[in-house]
């Protein structure tokens, strides 16, 4: 009976044990997304302050209005990526410091329970001397089961110790990465303030790109160079296709794994969709896809999609579920989008701001993935959007619902 309450014992010590264990995994899983997400604030903080020394110079040395409205518009959007980011970061260190303090409480509970058993043990001990074990063991049916009794006793006593010591190096190891986490809070709450004097410089810069689309508006030149610039934008997405292409293959088979149905059925499905996809956003088709003219510069340009102007903040909704391929940024389109939805169509939304999702990304039809804006425009808040079936543009009116 003694050695089948000892055994009970030891099992119960390690149940107790075990929910630390894991919790110290979803510790080590929140580290490394923490330790990702700072190598990205990094990497904005650093293009934000070359685009502020590129903008210093350029307006110290050139009248360039429409290079200063590209570097600014950059910079718009580069600022509110990190604020974002940075907020990101903040909550996941927060949930691991919740964590974290979950364990705590769990390892001192832990630690009472075996104090407590070390306590009944050793008074029992004094009152009874070494006896107990000895007994256990001098009342075996014969030598071989003495030895296995004594061989026992000695792996539960080790155990134990083994157990106590372990929950010593986790509270103390705990505390250790609760300070340290408390640290890069106090660390994130310091950049945010930072990153709210930086809400000024967003505000100046939201001002001069006020003002140098006036010198946009008033200038044929500056016009001129926008329609070419509206070309390379064009030019340059159809390069970002073109390399996607390569890759089709692969996102094929996931698509048809989140879908639930062959290969063949997923390439098939945008297809079968003509006429019928949601519009990506609310507002009025203000450039129709095809030769537009300009009637100032008596110039006719081949627009790849359409323009839907729309209030400012109006949702962005993905036409239909796919992997997002692209998140990017290109002169004249500002924040770009590109989901591929199979069967080598995909759908591109730019102009956008508070992009909501990540590359690779499964998105669904209707999810909202961005917010209308006026990054990369010269002409007020709209959302651009464009269907591609391999190389070839499509006219997105026709898909859409009418």
């Amino acid at each position: 009976m003694k050695l089948l309450s000892l055994h009970r014992i030891t099992l119960l010590t390690l149940l107790i044990l075990l929910p630390g264990l894991s919790a110290w995994g979803q510790v080590d899983e929140f580290d490394k997304r923490i330790k990702s997400k700072s190598s990205e604030l990094e990497s904005i903080r650093a293009e934000i302050k070359s685009i502020s020394q590129k903008l210093s110079h350029t307006q110290r040395t050139e009248k360039d209005a429409i290079s200063n409205l590209n570097s600014l518009d950059r910079q718009i959007s580069l600022i509110k990526q990190l604020k974002r980011e940075l907020v990101r970061e903040r909550e996941l260190k927060q949930k691991q410091i919740s964590l974290l303090q979950a364990t705590i409480s769990a390892n001192q509970e832990k630690m009472a329970l075996l104090r407590r058993r070390y306590a009944t043990r050793v008074v029992n001990v004094y009152k009874m001397g070494a006896r107990e074990d000895w007994q256990l063991v001098m009342s075996a049916a014969d030598l071989s089961q003495a030895f296995q009794r004594m061989y026992y006793l000695k792996a539960l006593h080790q155990a134990e110790a083994n157990l106590l010591d372990q929950i010593h190096r986790t509270l103390k190891d705990t505390d250790a990465a609760k300070a340290k986490l408390e640290l890069r809070l106090a660390q994130v709450a310091a950049s945010l303030e930072e990153e709210a004097s930086t809400e000024k410089q967003l505000l100046r810069s939201q001002t001069e790109k006020a003002r140098e689309l006036k010198r946009i508006r008033r200038d044929a030149s500056s016009l001129k160079q926008e329609l070419q610039q509206k070309k390379d934008a064009a030019n340059e997405l159809e390069k970002i296709i073109a390399g996607l292409e390569q890759e089709k293959k692969r996102r094929l088979a996931e698509l048809a794994r989140r879908r639930g149905t062959s290969e063949r059925q997923a390439a098939t499905k945008f297809a079968n969709m003509k006429g019928k996809l949601p519009w990506p956003a609310q507002g009025k088709v203000t450039a129709k896809f095809g030769l537009q003219r300009n009637t100032r510069l008596k110039t006719v340009m081949d627009n790849p999609g359409i323009d839907i102007a729309a209030g400012k903040g109006t949702p962005v909704k993905v036409v239909m579920d796919g992997i997002v391929v692209a998140i990017t940024w290109i002169p004249g389109f500002g924040n770009t989008l590109i989901v591929d939805h199979g069967g080598g169509f995909y759908s591109v939304y730019a102009h956008v701001d508070d992009v909501r999702i990540s590359a690779n990304d499964y998105v669904v039809s209707g999810e909202t993935i961005a917010n209308v804006s006026n990054s990369g425009s010269y002409d007020g808040h709209k959302l651009h959007f464009e269907i591609w079936a391999d190389n070839n543009k499509l006219n997105p009116q026709e898909w859409l619902r009418r």
